[in-house]
Parts: structure tokens; sequence; C-alpha cells
């Protein structure tokens, strides 16, 4: 039976980390990892910093709020061009767990509705196809930073960009076998696919076949509403299993994104207004944030939006 996690009618989660920290700090990512911060209290306190907003927002707004870890590439596939051995990986893991652990302790008035969420991303990179492995091997792969996430004490697991079916069905059932809630995140292109071909909406229905259907929720993930809203089909079951959305701020075409220097801000009043029809048509939204791009402006304006104390008329930037 699935867990339920979201039981307050809204949660807000933060921006896109990355991007912030690498355009808007000036920090140096190499390979696009924030986890090395965790390794050093400069580093622990930039990331303090820059969660903290978002978890006095989500108070002030009285939302739950879902904390997600600085993981996305503390994988084998990153951690190990890093220079970072196989128990490295579980510790700066775990490591990272804890560190979101004594975060929560901070807010102690809003911790029946604060989750920790272990984030992770795709074994290889989220914007461009690569042949897809077997399933099993995908499972096997993410098994080990899902089972840190599980022994630190997340209260779910994140994915976060998976561009195919297999890999999205490999963490999944990795996640199963652990027994811990798992949000799955699929990007899509411009035409509202996932890179290897198949509909948002058609890809759910192949990973829950592959999966009995044991996703907690699908995520909506680094793409721009424009890119999917064609997709989406108000009469189809799918669309009740859609629970969380953290899009781009920018309009650009994942290859556009790639090849830029300067960082898109994007609209943030034209993506309240996205969000708003999102609402409307996606019946079971529990959690907003945003990816690439998106900050704490972002999902502030978001956050009043839900609240209805969005005045459509003024300006967000």
């Amino acid at each position: 039976m699935k867990k339920e996690l979201f039981r307050p009618h809204k949660y807000l989660t933060d921006g896109g980390l990355e991007t912030f920290l690498i355009y808007n700090r000036k920090i140096d990512l190499p390979h696009f990892a924030a986890f090395p911060l965790i390794e050093t209290s400069e580093g622990r306190e930039i990331l303090r910093s820059y969660y903290e907003p978002y978890m006095n927002l989500t108070v002030l707004q009285n939302f739950g709020f879902v904390l997600d870890s600085p993981t996305y590439k503390a994988n084998g596939t990153v951690a190990y061009k890093r220079g970072y051995t196989k128990s490295d990986i579980d510790r700066l893991n775990q490591g990272s767990i804890e560190f979101l652990k004594n975060l929560k302790k901070l807010h102690v008035s809003h911790q029946n509705h604060l989750l920790i969420s272990g984030c992770l991303g795709p074994k290889g990179d989220g914007y461009k196809f690569e042949s897809s492995i077997e399933m099993e091997r995908y499972r096997k792969f993410h098994s080990d930073q899902i089972r840190s996430f599980k022994i630190s004490g997340a209260d779910l697991v994140t994915a976060h960009t998976i561009n195919n079916v297999f890999e999205a069905a490999g963490i999944i059932l990795s996640a199963r076998d652990l027994d811990i809630p798992i949000v799955m995140g699929l990007t899509l292109e411009l035409d509202g696919c996932l890179i290897n071909g198949p509909k948002l909406l058609d890809a759910i229905s192949q990973i829950d076949d592959l999966t009995d259907s044991y996703c907690t929720h699908y995520m909506i993930n680094c793409a721009h509403p424009t890119h999917f809203f064609h997709v989406l089909n108000e009469d189809h079951p799918n669309m009740y299993k859609i629970g969380v959305i953290r899009v781009n701020a920018s309009t650009k075409s994942h290859q556009e994104l790639d090849d830029s220097d300067k960082l898109d801000n994007g609209d943030i009043h034209g993506l309240c207004l996205d969000h708003k029809a999102l609402c409307d048509l996606l019946p079971q939204l529990k959690v907003f944030g945003g990816c690439c791009g998106t900050d704490i402006r972002h999902v502030a304006a978001i956050s009043k939006m839900l609240s209805n104390t969005f005045d459509l008329s003024m300006d967000m930037v």
C-alpha cells in the first residue's frame, strides 16, 4: 500500500539549487555537483543560507515543505569523476540527509509538515539521449544511493530529470525494494515527450506497467509549462498521478540552455499564470517548486498565487 505523504493541501519546495549557486552566488560546481558542499562548514553555511528563505516562506504562507537534499549528482557516475570512493558517496549521501534533519530541527513550529527528500539524478545526462540499458542495471545502479537515504531517515526519494522509461522504472523498483516512497520526476522536450519518444501520459502508463504502479507521485520536472500543456488531457486517468511540479524558468529547449552562458530567469508573472492553469488541469498537484533558473522570487510568487493573494497586475520581477 502506498504511504500518504502530502497531508496538508499544498507543499512548497525549493527552486534550482545548482543554477542558483553557479550563476547567482558564483560558486564553482564541477559536473554540476553540489553535494561536496556538505563536507565543509563553509559549504554547509552556503546550503543553509540557500534553504532557509524557502523554509521561512513556507511558514509565512502556511504550506508544508519538502526539503530536497543537494545530492542530485551524488552517484557513481559523477562522484567517481570527482575522485570519491563508494564509501565516500555513501557518507556524503547520508551526511546530506543528516544536515537536512538538523536544519529541520531549527524550524520546530513547522516540523509536522516538513518532509526530507533524498534527491537523485539520472545515471547519465538528463538532457541527452543515451542508449537505454536494461531496467535491472538501472535498478542496481541507483540502489546504493537510495539505500543511503533510507538508512539516514529520509521520508522519501525524489528522482529528478529522468528521461527514459527504463531508468524511471529501475529507480522505482529500487525504492520499492527498500520500502521508501518515491516521486518520479520526468523531464520533457519541447514536444511534451521524453527524449526517447513517449509522451508524458503514455510514459507514466509504461512505467506503471513495469513497476506495479508503486510510484507515490509523478513530477513534471525541468521543462517550461509551454512545453507540455498540449500533451495534458483532462480525461486521462494519469492526470491524477501527477502530484509535483518543478519547472524551468526559461522557455528555451534543453539544448539552448546547455549552450547558454547566461541564466534565463524567464517571466515570473507568466509562470504564475501557467501554474494557475496547471492547478485547474491537474487535480492532485500537491508540491510546487522550481528547477533551472528559478529562485526564491519564482517560488514566492507561485505561493502567493496558490494562496489567492497573487495580484495579476503587479510586477513580480
